[in-house]
Order: C-alpha cells, then sequence, then structure tokens
C-alpha cells in the first residue's frame, strides 16, 4: 500500500475493493479500457478465516501528501476485536495495536495512606 501511495500524484484518487474471483478479470478489463491502471492483490489467509467464522475487518488509510496514516480494526465471531495503526511522517513512525474485549476496566486503585 505504501508503493501504492509513493505513485498517486496531488489531486488523484485511489479504490480499494474486495471483489468475488469471477468478476474479477471484468472488472480489470472495464476500469483499463477506461485508463485505471489496476493492481491486483489476493486478501491474506487470516483475514479470509477470520470472515469465514462470522468475524469482520475493516481498513482505513489517509494522507496529506506529508503525512500517511492506516488502520485494521478487525472483530471474531465471539466479539472480541483487535485494532492496529500506524502514523508515519517525516518526524518517524508510530505503530499501535490493542487487543479488544468485553471485560470491564479495573476500577481507581483505592489511596495508601
Amino acid at each position: 500500500m505504501r508503493a501504492i501511495g509513493e505513485q498517486i500524484p496531488p489531486d488523484a484518487s485511489v479504490l480499494v475493493a474486495a471483489v468475488e474471483h469471477r468478476w474479477v478479470e471484468r472488472l480489470r478489463s472495464e476500469l483499463q479500457a477506461a485508463g485505471a491502471r489496476v493492481l491486483l492483490d489476493e486478501i491474506r489467509a487470516d483475514i479470509v478465516e477470520q470472515l469465514e467464522s462470522g468475524g469482520t475487518v475493516a481498513f482505513s488509510f489517509t494522507g496529506d501528501g506529508q503525512d500517511t496514516a492506516g488502520a485494521r480494526l478487525s472483530a471474531a465471531g465471539d466479539g472480541t476485536g483487535w485494532f492496529e495503526g500506524f502514523l508515519a511522517s517525516e518526524d518517524g513512525l508510530v505503530l499501535t495495536a490493542a487487543e479488544l474485549s468485553d471485560e470491564s476496566l479495573p476500577g481507581p486503585a483505592e489511596p495508601h495512606g
């Protein structure tokens, strides 16, 4: 995705779509006929497994020409979830991840005294 982002000229658009295999060739052909640059990749096995087990996955990416951010939020069929994200800028790179659950957070600590 980063390589794709680096090749996008200012004020251009990108479409990321999940398409059933039976539609890939037709969609590619029509997009290319319209002058689009088409890049294809398959969904990773862990995402396929998650979707087939009743889970969900969402991705979001944005950039302003200087900074780029992206995130993946996924949930399993049992309600647990995960968040993974990054922010990249000239100043550096920040990566973060968290496991989400329905467990309550602990209450405030008792004062020592």
